[in-house]
């Protein structure tokens, strides 16, 4: 079964005292910019590794703390390293439903 991605990277968590206190619109925007960001240092990690040219595409992070990687090759275990990466998911461990 084939699939749009190779892996699954689930980002760090921010600690809760970013958005304790705050109301559903504001932790919406706080968690969004957040990943945001982190999506941003793990495109900027690429570029300084000179790993370009095996990503074929990074997600936006639409699940929030979740991005989505299409790569040439199997770099996953250079991707644990990345920052903000919590954890990573192989394709074939990823339940896809038809």
């Amino acid at each position: 079964m084939s699939s749009n991605f190779d892996f699954l990277v689930l980002l760090e968590e921010p600690s809760k005292k970013m958005y304790s206190g705050v109301s559903k619109k504001q932790k919406f925007y706080l968690l969004k910019g957040y990943y945001e960001h982190l999506r941003s240092k793990i495109l900027d990690w690429v570029e300084e590794l000179d790993l370009k040219d095996d990503i074929i595409e990074i997600s936006e992070s639409y699940m929030f703390n979740t991005l989505f990687v299409k790569a040439r090759k199997d770099i996953k275990k250079k991707f644990e390293k990345a920052p903000g990466v919590k954890d990573i998911t192989t394709n074939d461990s990823v339940l896809q439903l038809n």
